[in-house]
């Protein structure tokens, strides 16, 4: 992952934590718009957030297991935990960079459809 998208992925995961700061605030409730607002991203943010804290636990899970590659006992066990922690560590970079996308500005539109019986014919 390049350092300019980890930055952009710790830039939301620091917005995500003040706006729960600011949904915490005992004069949030006053205006509903803003609260719905606020709720709407902290819900949006908070996938983000999420993924880049279980990120940088393998990352560190990660740092761990390479310490122990020289050991003679654990060296094995060590080996298949960086293998592991690889395609764990490749799969949740994926999904936070697909995270970045913007969002569809029509998915929070409401639609009705309705589908009626045909009438006529046999």
């Amino acid at each position: 992952m390049t350092p300019a998208l980890r930055q952009r992925l710790q830039a939301l995961a620091e917005r995500h934590e003040e706006v729960g700061r600011l949904l915490a605030e005992p004069d949030a409730l006053a205006d509903p718009a803003r609260w719905r607002a606020l709720s709407r991203e902290h819900a949006r943010l908070a996938p983000v957030a999420a993924g880049l804290a279980a990120l940088g636990a393998a990352e560190d899970e990660r740092e761990q297991a390479r310490a122990l590659l020289a050991d003679a006992e654990l060296g094995a066990l060590a080996r298949e935990d960086l293998a592991r922690l690889d395609t764990a560590i490749a799969a949740r970079e994926a999904e936070l960079e697909l995270a970045l996308l913007p969002a569809d500005p029509h998915e929070d539109g409401a639609l009705y459809l309705e589908i009626r019986a045909g009438t006529g014919g046999d």
